[in-house]
């Protein structure tokens, strides 16, 4: 299922802090999810989505999945964050966009 969701931007970084796995085990590339070890663009974007806001007009893409594991519930998946249209405020200038394909 795919659904395009439009909203606030600081709605979408309190979504990311809900549903992002925690900082650190994205920082340890914690196994659970499937990866052994995040790369540092996914990490990157991880701080970002939590700490920034999406720019005006901006739009990002991720997949939202659903668990069964200690009592279940939603998560995003990490390395599915993708930036589509001018993305998140406050990267430094050596990031390097990823576009869907």
């Amino acid at each position: 299922m795919v659904l395009i969701v439009a909203g606030h931007s600081l709605f979408y970084k309190h979504f990311f802090n809900v549903f992002l796995p925690a900082q650190t085990e994205i920082e340890a590339g914690d196994t659970a999810y499937g990866q052994e070890g995040y790369s540092e663009q996914v990490k990157m974007l991880c701080r970002l989505s939590r700490t920034k806001k999406v720019k005006n007009g901006g739009m990002v893409c991720f997949d939202l999945e659903e668990y069964a594991e200690n009592g279940g519930g939603f998560r995003i998946l990490p390395e599915t964050i993708k930036e589509v249209h001018l993305g998140f405020e406050g990267k430094s200038k050596n990031f390097v966009k990823v576009v869907p394909e």
